[in-house]
């Protein structure tokens, strides 16, 4: 028996390490070298929320390498493991959540100036790889626990990168509705990002929704329901 649900997970808690790395390394210069620079309680927060990234998934890799080549692999102790693996990336999806409104926040121009554009690229790309990181081990972990059971779905993956695609519709709509662009200036875009609003909030009710079944009610959620589903967010 395996200590860990699936292989595949440790290559998103590798991931999730580098692309935080590379977010610290991205907001370095700004923290710490210039020398008149004074941190706020935002850049404290931004700090903080890196370093439990970094330290989890470093964690968590360690874990990988070491308590499995020990041949800790009875069934108490990989129930256990299962038990913390998924507390963990269901905390840093909530972490990550928390981060990227205050990276992508145009006021505080980490990720994003306050003209829209983005200020630098590694910090832009490498938090949203970081979120998708978690999403993927978060997708990984649920896809193993349906293959446990008598249901198994192949898609269950898919609909987490749905509820990413939908956590991303709503935060970028988000920042403009908010910003000065939709406040009068320009109706046009207003009203197509309140669309775009209520398009990711329905897609993420659906793709929730079907998370949840799958994961805990596999044989009430017939492949016929997850195909109309299927169709209803294609057709949202």
């Amino acid at each position: 028996m395996k200590l860990i649900p699936t292989s595949t997970t440790f290559k998103g808690w590798v991931g999730l390490g580098l692309f935080s790395v590379v977010t610290v390394g991205s907001l370095w210069d700004r923290f710490f070298r210039n020398p008149g620079y004074v941190l706020t309680s935002t850049d404290k927060w931004i700090i903080s929320e890196l370093a439990v990234s970094i330290i989890l998934s470093a964690g968590m890799c360690i874990w990988y390498f070491f308590a499995c080549r020990k041949g800790a692999r009875d069934g108490a102790r990989e129930t256990e493991f299962n038990k913390y693996e998924t507390g963990i990336a269901i905390f840093l999806f909530c972490w990550w959540i928390a981060g990227l409104v205050t990276l992508m926040d145009r006021n505080n121009e980490y990720a994003v100036l306050s003209n829209g554009l983005i200020a630098t690229a590694n910090t832009y790309f490498a938090a949203w790889a970081s979120m998708g990181s978690v999403l993927y081990i978060l997708g990984e972990i649920s896809e193993s626990h349906a293959e446990t059971s008598s249901f198994r779905s192949p898609k269950l993956s898919k609909w987490w990168l749905l509820l990413a695609s939908t956590i991303v519709i709503i935060i970028g709509c988000a920042d403009v509705y908010m910003s000065a662009t939709c406040g009068g200036f320009d109706s046009e875009l207003c009203t197509e990002t309140i669309v775009g609003l209520v398009t990711g909030s329905v897609g993420t009710f659906i793709s929730c929704g079907s998370i949840i079944f799958v994961s805990f009610w596999e044989e009430k959620f017939s492949r016929l329901l997850e195909s109309v589903l299927s169709l209803l967010f294609y057709a949202e």
